[in-house]
C-alpha cells in the first residue's frame, strides 16, 4: 500500500487542504512586502522629525525672556503684564518675545518701553508652527499600518496554529488492509516530521516578527506621545520690529489680553451669636489656564468685562404670532449649550479660615477693582485660587422663622442692611454659625431689594409643635350642602436664657371652585393673606417662656363631592 492510500483520522478534503497551504504562501510573502515598505517609511519620517527639531533657530532673531509682573483678572479674561530687558543695536532690530501664552489676543498687545524707540510692527506667532502637526499625522499613519500588519501576523499565528492541530489530529495510520509495511510507516513519519518542522519554525518566525513589530509600534507610540508633550509646552511669541536711534539697553513693558481666564465672586457669613454683627468675608476665586504659571505677580480684581459688546442696542419692534413647538431634537440641545455654559461658574473651590490681605479698591464709573498687595502665585492649569478681596463686619438683626406645617423647627435669619456700598456682585455663600458650618445660600448683589437675608439654619433650642384640636373638628349636612370645621393649635416654647423674635405662619386652604367655600372663624392676631392663605404671628417670646396660637376654618361644599388639599 502506497501513503496516497492511507486515510487521515480527521477527514479533510485534500483539494481545501491545497488552496490553505497557498492561502498562507500568499499571506507571509505579502506581509514581508508590507513589512519592508513600513520599514522604510519609519526610518524617513523619524529621520525628517530628528531633523526638524534639531534645526537651530534663526540667528536674526533675538528671543528675548520676560517675567509677568503683574496680572488685571476680569470676570471673563485677563490682562497680563511683562516686564523684559533687551540690548538694542543702533539701526533695525528683530525682537522675539517668547514663552508666552498661546491664546493671548493680537490685537490686544501693548508696549511701552523707558527709552526713545519706533515700534515698526507686532506680530504674533506661536513656536513650532505647522511642522509638528504634519510629522504627528505621518507617524499616526505609520502606527495604523503597523498595527494592521501585526494583525496579518496574529492571523498567520492562528492559521499556523490550526494547521497544526490538524495534523497532530491524524497521526494515526489505517489502511485498505489490515496490515502495513514497514517502508509505508517510515514513510508517513517523514511526512509528519518534514510538516511538523516546517509549522514550528514559522510559528517562531512569525512570533519574531510579532515581536520585531511591536518594538517598532512602541518607538513610534513613544515618538508620537513626544511630539504631543511637545506641542502642549508650545508658546506664544510676540515679534516686534524695532528701530533704534543707537545702541542701547531698554526696559520693555508688555502687556495682552488672555480670555481663558477670570474669576468668581463667593463670600464667607459668619454669626458668632445672635445680637452679634455678621462677618462677611468677600473673595475671589480666581483661575488662569494659559499653561504658564503667574508666580508672586501683584494680582488685581476687576469687575469690567472688557470683552462684552460696548455697542448700544438699537430700539426693534416686536411682532406678535403664534409660537410654533420646537422639535425635541432642537429643546436639547439648547439644555445641553446652557448646563455647558453653567458648569464652569459651578465648578468652584472654597478655601476658608485665611485673613484678608492689604487691598486697596479702586472705583470708576462703570466697574470697580480690587489691587492687592501682598504678591499672589495662580497655577496655569486652570485650579482656582481663592483670594480674600475685603473683610465686612455689618451691623444685623436676627429673627426666627417657623411653618410648623412643613417642619417643626425654627430657622434662624439674619438681615443685613446698608449693604450697597460694598461692591458685591452675585454669588455664593457659605454660612457659619458659631463654629459650624450650617449650609449655602446666595447673595444677590442686583435684587432690589434694600435688605440681605441669610438663613443661619435650625435652631435646636426652640420647641414647636403642631396640633388639630379635636373637640373644634366636625361635619355637619345642611340639605344638599357639607359643612366641616377644621381647628389647629401651634405651641412654641424658647428654651434659651434670652428672648427672640419669631415669624410664625400657617395656612388655611384656598379654594379654587365656587362651588367651595372657605370661612377663617378663628385667626387669634393672625395677619392673612386672602391670596394665598398664609396666616402670620409675629411674636415675641422671652426666655424660658411658652406661647400658644389656634386658628380655625370652616369648609363649606356640596354634598355626595369629594374635597381634597392640592
Amino acid at each position: 500500500m502506497r501513503f496516497s492510500h492511507i486515510q487521515l483520522n480527521y477527514q479533510f478534503d485534500q483539494i481545501d487542504y491545497f488552496i490553505f497551504c497557498i492561502y498562507r504562501t500568499i499571506l507571509a510573502k505579502t506581509v514581508q512586502l508590507k513589512l519592508f515598505l513600513m520599514n522604510a517609511l519609519t526610518i524617513a519620517i523619524l529621520t525628517l522629525t530628528f531633523t526638524f527639531f534639531q534645526q537651530p533657530a534663526e540667528t536674526n532673531i533675538k528671543k528675548v525672556p520676560s517675567t509677568i509682573e503683574e496680572a488685571t483678572v476680569y470676570l471673563r479674561g485677563a490682562q497680563v503684564t511683562r516686564n523684559a530687558e533687551v540690548e538694542l543695536q543702533a539701526g533695525s532690530n528683530t525682537v522675539t518675545f517668547s514663552d508666552l501664552s498661546i491664546q493671548f489676543s493680537e490685537a490686544s498687545i501693548q508696549i511701552a518701553t523707558d527709552k526713545q524707540i519706533t515700534i515698526l510692527s507686532l506680530s504674533k506667532s506661536q513656536s513650532g508652527d505647522g511642522m509638528s502637526s504634519q510629522i504627528l499625522d505621518s507617524l499616526e499613519a505609520v502606527k495604523a499600518d503597523l498595527q494592521s500588519q501585526i494583525e496579518f501576523k496574529q492571523a498567520e499565528q492562528q492559521v499556523l496554529s490550526y494547521e497544526l492541530n490538524i495534523l497532530q489530529s491524524n497521526q494515526t495510520l489505517r489502511g485498505q488492509n489490515e496490515k502495513i509495511t514497514a517502508a509505508e510507516i517510515k514513510q508517513a513519519m517523514d511526512y509528519f516530521r518534514e510538516k511538523l518542522t516546517e509549522i514550528e519554525t514559522s510559528k517562531i518566525e512569525v512570533k519574531n516578527s510579532i515581536s520585531e513589530l511591536n518594538e517598532q509600534l512602541n518607538e513610534v507610540n513613544s515618538e508620537i506621545n513626544r511630539i504631543k508633550q511637545s506641542e502642549q509646552r508650545q508658546s506664544g511669541q510676540i515679534i516686534a520690529e524695532i528701530q533704534s536711534p543707537r545702541t542701547q539697553i531698554v526696559n520693555f513693558s508688555l502687556s495682552y489680553f488672555i480670555s481663558n481666564a477670570g474669576w468668581s465672586p463667593t463670600y464667607d457669613v459668619r454669626v458668632s451669636d445672635i445680637g452679634q454683627p455678621v462677618d462677611l468675608s468677600y473673595k475671589a476665586n480666581v483661575y488662569q489656564q494659559t499653561g504658564i504659571d503667574w508666580n508672586n505677580v501683584t494680582l488685581s480684581i476687576s469687575s469690567a468685562q472688557p470683552m462684552a459688546s460696548t455697542n448700544i442696542p438699537s430700539f426693534q419692534p416686536v411682532y406678535l404670532g403664534f409660537e410654533q413647538p420646537r422639535p425635541q431634537a432642537q429643546f436639547q440641545a439648547e439644555q445641553e449649550l446652557s448646563t455647558r455654559q453653567k458648569s464652569l461658574e459651578d465648578n468652584q473651590v472654597v478655601e476658608v479660615g485665611y485673613s484678608a490681605p492689604d487691598v486697596s479698591v479702586n472705583q470708576n464709573q462703570t466697574s470697580f477693582s480690587f489691587t492687592i498687595e501682598t504678591p499672589y502665585s495662580v497655577p496655569g492649569d486652570g485650579d482656582r485660587k481663592t483670594v480674600t478681596l475685603k473683610d465686612h463686619s455689618l451691623p444685623a438683626s436676627y429673627r426666627y422663622y417657623a411653618l410648623p406645617k412643613a417642619r417643626e423647627k425654627a430657622y434662624l435669619r439674619a438681615m443685613v442692611t446698608d449693604w450697597e456700598e460694598l461692591n458685591l456682585l452675585n454669588g455664593e455663600a457659605n454660612l457659619y454659625f458659631g463654629q459650624a458650618f450650617v449650609g449655602k445660600s446666595r447673595i444677590q448683589a442686583d435684587a432690589v431689594s434694600d435688605t440681605l437675608e441669610f438663613s443661619m439654619g435650625q435652631d435646636e433650642s426652640i420647641s414647636i409643635e403642631r396640633s388639630r384640636l379635636k373637640e373644634f373638628t366636625e361635619k355637619n349636612f345642611f340639605g344638599n350642602r357639607v359643612r366641616e370645621t377644621r381647628a389647629w393649635e401651634l405651641t412654641v416654647r424658647n428654651n434659651k436664657n434670652r428672648s427672640i423674635s419669631l415669624t410664625l405662619v400657617d395656612q388655611i386652604p384656598v379654594s379654587t371652585n365656587e362651588d367651595i367655600e372657605v370661612d377663617l372663624q378663628e385667626r387669634n392676631g393672625a395677619s392673612l393673606n386672602e391670596d394665598t392663605g398664609e396666616l402670620t404671628w409675629n411674636l415675641s417670646i422671652g426666655a424660658g417662656e411658652s406661647v400658644t396660637r389656634q386658628f380655625r376654618y370652616e369648609v363649606e361644599y356640596p354634598s355626595g363631592k369629594q374635597i381634597r388639599e392640592q
